[in-house]
């Protein structure tokens, strides 16, 4: 079983601290990590590496986390395959950040 942490602060140096101290709190959860800050932003995953259920993705000031199962995962990676959007994403995580991704850009156009 995984575990997501995240926080949202004024002093955004002092998010990734926290968020590890968060995940040292579940140390039942994994020992693999993943942890990014975006502006006050830092978000982090930890997984047991013989079962993966968190997935992480970060890449040009966008962090996604997730855990579980995206049931329509087939449906948006189509989509964005259509609009060529979904650049080669790779997990749960990496699927949402392209849809977040192709979304704003659409937003921006408007």
């Amino acid at each position: 079983m995984a575990a997501v942490a995240g926080i949202l602060l004024r002093d955004p140096a002092a998010g990734a601290g926290i968020v590890e101290r968060m995940l040292d709190a579940a140390p039942h959860r994994g020992e693999e990590r993943q942890l990014a800050s975006v502006g006050r932003c830092s978000i982090g995953v930890i997984n047991d590496p013989d079962h993966r259920e968190a997935t992480f993705a970060a890449r040009n000031g966008l962090v996604v986390a997730f855990t579980g199962t995206l049931d329509n995962a087939d449906d948006i990676a189509q989509r964005l395959s259509r609009s060529n959007g979904a650049g080669g994403a790779a997990n749960p995580a990496e699927l949402v950040l392209a849809a977040v991704r192709k979304a704003l850009e659409r937003h921006a156009r408007e």
